[in-house]
């Protein structure tokens, strides 16, 4: 059995300092931890103690606190570190491929042909040779598929709109820029179609960065409008005076919304208050998941009934016939 013995270290020191040096040889023992056995043989615990205190602190590293805290921060910086990494070798990838393709053309390489007189060098003949194009732009985008452009503008006899009453009446609040308000208008096009609802002509957004105060009727054949989409869904200039006194039911219908939303809970609302005024009109409809015939609605509202008037067309006219006329490269620039 081993012991620990304080007297047999103290008996080294002058008697005289027992009571001063005792605390102190005891202080020295716990620090070092030596233990020493009945046949005088002491022996050194100090790696025991050291595994010992590893074993105790090894567990608080995963225990919430500070350790935690620590090891989180790091393993964040090294994920933001690979992520940089990531996108600078994304981004020289996607530099090489996005040569155009009149430059590719451009691009040639000289050969050099010598004409040697004996062993001189008379002249030095550089050719320009072009490169084929590596790079090719897909058919649809420079050749007009008018076949495709059909599918997607088509309306069968199945979708032309039947002598049904109508649920009620939806008022449109298009907001965004003129793109954005288009894209809008076309998809608020297909869901009145979906709710069988009338829709009256939107009003445009006039509280935006531009602060343009034109109007739908200012900007698009409403006419047009009225007469392109009458055989899908009923479209008419103001309320009937039957429901103008009716206060509208506001609503901002949720974002990137199925057709099932509008068929079952936007009609349930609209049968309910018969007129509701949609706030909001930016992505309030799926991209995908429609059935076709939906789908091709917003192609046809799209594409041939928002059609600008004929004063905004002329004047486009005379911008891009100055500037073919001119015979100087341009470019169109989207704001």
């Amino acid at each position: 059995m081993l012991t620990i013995s304080v007297t047999s270290i103290a008996a080294t020191e002058d008697p005289s300092s027992t009571a001063d040096v005792s605390p102190r040889i005891v202080r020295l023992m716990a620090r070092r931890r030596v233990i020493e056995s009945i046949d005088g043989n002491v022996l050194p615990m100090r790696n025991a103690v050291l595994f010992r205190r590893k074993g105790r602190f090894w567990p608080d590293i995963f225990r919430p606190g500070r350790y935690m805290c620590i090891l989180m921060f790091w393993g964040l910086m090294t994920l933001l570190f690979m992520m940089l990494l990531a996108k600078f070798a994304l981004l020289n990838t996607l530099h090489d491929l996005k040569l155009d393709q009149s430059e590719l053309i451009e691009i040639s390489i000289r050969t050099n042909k010598l004409i040697t007189e004996g062993d001189n060098i008379v002249i030095s003949e550089f050719k320009k040779i072009p490169l084929p194009p590596k790079l090719t732009l897909p058919d649809i985008w420079t050749k007009p598929n008018a076949d495709l452009y059909h599918k997607c503008v088509q309306r069968s006899s199945k979708d032309i709109i039947s002598g049904d009453p109508t649920n009620g009446y939806i008022l449109v609040h298009s907001n965004g820029g003129l793109n954005q308000m288009k894209t809008g208008i076309s998809d608020m096009v297909a869901i009145a179609k979906v709710m069988n609802a009338t829709l009256v002509l939107p009003s445009l957004d006039h509280n935006s960065f531009w602060t343009d105060p034109s109007d739908f009727k200012d900007i698009f054949d409403w006419k047009h409008f009225v007469e392109y989409l009458e055989e899908d869904i009923s479209v008419v200039d103001h309320l009937p005076p039957a429901y103008a006194s009716i206060k509208p039911h506001q609503r901002a219908p949720v974002s990137y919304s199925k057709a099932s939303y509008y068929s079952n809970q936007m009609s349930s609302l609209l049968k309910k208050h018969k007129v509701i005024n949609f706030t909001h009109t930016d992505s309030r409809l799926a991209n995908n998941g429609l059935p076709n015939p939906i789908q091709r609605l917003r192609c046809r509202a799209m594409y041939e009934a928002l059609k600008f008037t004929d004063g905004i067309l002329e004047l486009a006219d005379k911008l891009i016939t100055r500037l073919r006329d001119d015979d100087k490269p341009f470019i169109a620039l989207h704001l």
